[in-house]
Formats: structure tokens, C-alpha cells, sequence
């Protein structure tokens, strides 16, 4: 079984305009299912993926099928990036996109691409500059998934979808994993309540670079939120002082999440009054963010 890592980067620096976004990212993305991006505006994943996709140059090694991917036709015919930083020109509309599309992926399914047109209620000859935000965000989607491609990558892609358009890419985003289980989505999404359904895999970035990286129910099963009272909290951190990620005070009582399984706290013995939970995605994340 190959086990080397999809991407890869080491010491990664990149810029956007002349402001630097990340410096020294460390990062591996394992091949196959969806991975997460996750992270707070400004953290850098627009930047991140707009590198994975060939079209920003970098300092520092980064690889996919260990290649740099930068203005390499070989590694990028085997990418698609969609979403509402990666606008489509202006003045095409949705069947030049098709063939163009066609012409450039030799993965295209055009069958796909109608289907899926018809599926998010597009017009077909409309040019992308006036369609709305929703029918812009739709049709990146549109592109992306019918492109086939070995990797694909979603920058909050949702962008601008109401609820119904919105179930109609979690279930098409679904489906296309299920369709092509060797194919890696990566997905920028802010929309953690819907995305933990899906994700295999996550990247939580924080300000300085990737905080953590893995498989999503390993990280999930290794943290856990306790609340209680003050006193009772602080005897339950100073018992981890290495493991407490944030803290906070409440009215009379305290909540900290530390780096610690349920099974382990409760090996170890919670303090009375203090109930300890395992954390959802939206909640680790909140807390990767209220610890810088």
C-alpha cells in the first residue's frame, strides 16, 4: 500500500499581492475522500489553494504527485480550482465554459456538466458577469465537478447558495466522492455544521500556519471541552498543563478544552461538578481561533 502523502509542503512562503500570507506551513494531505480546510479569514486557505493549483509561485517545497505543481501543464490538466476568488471570465457563459473545459481536461464529462446545470437551475447562455453571487458560486461548482480531475479544489464554494442550492452540493459533492473514490477534494468551507457529514480529512489553520492536521475522528476524539466550577476546572488543567488549548471564564464557573480524549479524562478522574463532552468540528475550530 503507498502510503507517501498526496501533497506536501515544507518551510512553504507565499505572498498575496505583496502581503505575506503564511510563512514556514508545514502540511501533508493523504490521497483519496474530502479534506477540510478550516481556518479564520486572513488564516491563508485562499492562498493555500491557489497554490496547490499551479497559479502561485512560492518559496519553500511544495509537491503533488511529487511535482511542483507551479505553471506545470502536466500537474495542473489534473487540478480544478472553483470558487468565488477563482472567477470565471467575465463575458463567458456556461457552454464556451463547457468547451473550453472540454478542451483542456481530458477527464471533462459533459454529461456531468449538463446534468449538473440542470440540477442548480443555470442558464445556459447568460454571461458569468451578470449572473448573481449564488449562480456564479453554482456554476465554479458545475465546472469543478465535471472536470474530473484527480484533485479538486473547493474554495468556499458555497458562497451566495440558498439552503436548497446549498443540499444540492453537499449531496453532488457526496456523490462525486462516492463515484470516484480514487479522486482527493480538497474544500475551504467556513460551514462546519454541514461539511463535518463529509470530511474524511481536516487542516485547522490559525494565523501563524496549520495548527492541526489529520484524520478527522482521530482529532475530534483527542480533545474535549470541561465545564464547571472555577476551582474544579483549575485542578482539571493544572493535572494537563501541557495539554490545555483555551480557557475562559464564565459566571461563577469555567470551561476549558484541553487536548485530552474523554476516555483518558475520565481514566485519570474528573473533578466533581465538572462535565466533560467531546467537541464537534465548529466547536475545536472556535476554540484553534480563541487561543491565539
Amino acid at each position: 500500500m503507498n502510503t507517501t502523502p498526496l501533497i506536501q509542503a515544507h518551510d512553504l512562503r507565499a505572498r498575496y499581492a505583496r502581503t505575506r500570507i503564511f510563512q514556514g506551513l508545514n502540511l501533508e494531505i493523504p490521497s483519496c475522500g474530502i479534506h477540510g480546510l478550516i481556518g479564520p479569514n486572513g488564516a491563508g486557505k485562499t492562498t493555500l489553494l491557489r497554490a496547490l493549483s499551479g497559479q502561485l509561485p512560492h518559496d519553500g517545497h511544495l509537491s503533488i504527485w511529487g511535482h511542483d505543481p507551479f505553471d506545470n501543464p502536466e500537474i495542473m490538466q489534473r487540478i480544478a480550482l472553483a470558487g468565488i476568488d477563482a472567477p470565471l471570465p467575465t463575458g463567458w457563459h456556461a457552454m464556451r465554459l463547457f468547451r473550453v473545459a472540454a478542451a483542456r481536461y481530458p477527464t471533462w464529462d459533459q454529461g456531468r456538466a449538463l446534468a449538473l446545470l440542470r440540477e442548480f437551475s443555470l442558464p445556459s447562455y447568460k454571461k458569468y458577469s451578470e449572473l448573481s453571487r449564488g449562480q456564479k458560486s453554482a456554476l465554479g461548482v458545475v465546472f469543478a465537478l465535471a472536470a474530473g480531475c484527480d484533485l479538486t479544489l473547493l474554495d468556499e464554494p458555497y458562497l451566495g447558495l440558498d439552503v436548497e442550492k446549498r443540499d444540492i452540493f453537499y449531496r453532488e459533492l457526496r456523490a462525486e466522492r462516492d463515484l470516484r473514490p480514487h479522486a482527493t477534494f480538497i474544500l475551504s468551507t467556513h460551514e462546519l455544521h454541514e461539511s463535518e457529514k463529509l470530511l474524511d480529512t481536516v487542516t485547522i489553520m490559525n494565523g501563524t500556519g496549520v495548527h492541526l492536521s489529520g484524520s478527522l475522528g482521530e482529532i475530534l476524539e483527542g480533545y474535549s471541552s470541561f465545564l464547571g466550577p472555577s476551582a474544579a476546572v483549575r485542578g482539571l488543567i493544572d493535572a494537563h498543563p501541557a495539554a490545555v488549548l483555551h480557557t475562559e471564564e464564565l459566571a461563577g464557573s469555567a470551561r476549558a478544552v484541553l487536548a485530552v480524549s474523554l476516555v483518558e479524562a475520565e481514566a485519570r478522574g474528573i473533578p466533581g461538578g465538572v462535565r466533560g463532552q467531546q467537541l464537534s468540528l465548529e466547536e475545536l475550530a472556535r476554540a484553534v481561533e480563541e487561543a491565539q
